[in-house]
């Protein structure tokens, strides 16, 4: 990273962190924060490329790591801590429940990172830790998804859920809703997982 901006962002995430995600049981490195156990959790700064030390964009996400659903869906190992985009669910400035400009900053260097720390602070506290809190069971999982309209994931999670009614309905659903390419991926999920 460059000076100015982001280095900003980088003292304001090391006070967020100090003053509230690490008694929330987050641990932190980088610009990404994770707690442990099956079902963990996780925040994540994601910055611009083309951010310059005058002006820094970042998108702030969260996500939900769970490795039955991740061995479900087949999808790729993860070595270390997850980050955000390998979680599911996920939210960022582009979906779920908070206006993208909640997700969304501009850091300029006019900005102090007391009050950059302050604000994420509330976003955290008022948007984040309780969307992650939302999801103890794979039937809430499955809603989350069915909102996101990602019918496959929420096929896998009523499928987990061990609702296989529920499953193959909204399996149905997702064979409509996604490319033809990504028909026999689904297909061969669901037969994986018994939805019919």
């Amino acid at each position: 990273m460059t000076d100015g901006a982001q280095s900003t962002i980088r003292q304001a995430a090391s006070m967020l962190h100090r003053d509230y995600l690490k008694s929330q049981g987050f641990r932190k490195a980088g610009l990404n924060w994770s707690t442990r156990g099956n079902w963990s959790h996780h925040i994540g700064f994601s910055l611009n490329r083309w951010n310059t030390p005058e002006l820094a964009k970042l998108r702030i996400e969260a996500g939900i790591f769970i490795p039955e659903f991740h061995a479900a869906r087949e999808s790729p190992a993860v070595k270390g801590t997850p980050k955000c985009y390998q979680c599911a669910p996920q939210l960022s400035g582009f979906n779920g429940p908070a206006p993208s400009s909640e997700l969304n900053w501009e850091v300029t260097l006019t900005h102090s990172a007391e009050a950059l720390a302050k604000a994420w602070r509330e976003v955290a506290e008022g948007i984040l830790l309780p969307w992650l809190r939302e999801f103890s069971s794979f039937e809430t999982v499955a809603a989350e998804f069915e909102q996101q309209h990602k019918l496959l994931d929420a096929a896998v999670a009523h499928a987990l859920a061990g609702d296989h009614a529920a499953a193959a309905g909204t399996m149905k659903q997702a064979y409509r809703q996604i490319h033809p390419t990504a028909v026999p991926f689904a297909q061969h999920i669901a037969e994986k997982l018994q939805i019919n």
